[in-house]
């Protein structure tokens, strides 16, 4: 027997293929236990835009070689 939570906040992140951002959204699910389902409700969503130079980079990236990808990886470590 586990209990389960009645409600979740959940983040969602996404960034489509129009590369204008990143879109985040933070939302809280609740269990219905009457209908037994679960409702939804947006908190907060925000897209975040990327600036020219991360869109280059991302334009790249479907052609990019091994050695590019793990460079880039690497620098959005810092």
């Amino acid at each position: 027997f586990t209990v389960q939570p009645e409600s979740y906040n959940v983040v969602g992140l996404m960034s489509g293929t129009s590369l204008d951002g990143l879109d985040i959204c933070l939302t809280n699910y609740t269990s219905d236990k009457t209908t037994n389902r679960w409702r939804y409700q947006v908190i907060k969503a925000q897209t975040i835009a990327y600036s020219p130079a991360t869109i280059g980079v991302l334009r790249r990236m479907p052609t990019a070689s091994l050695a590019e990808y793990l460079q880039l990886n690497i620098g959005t470590r810092r």
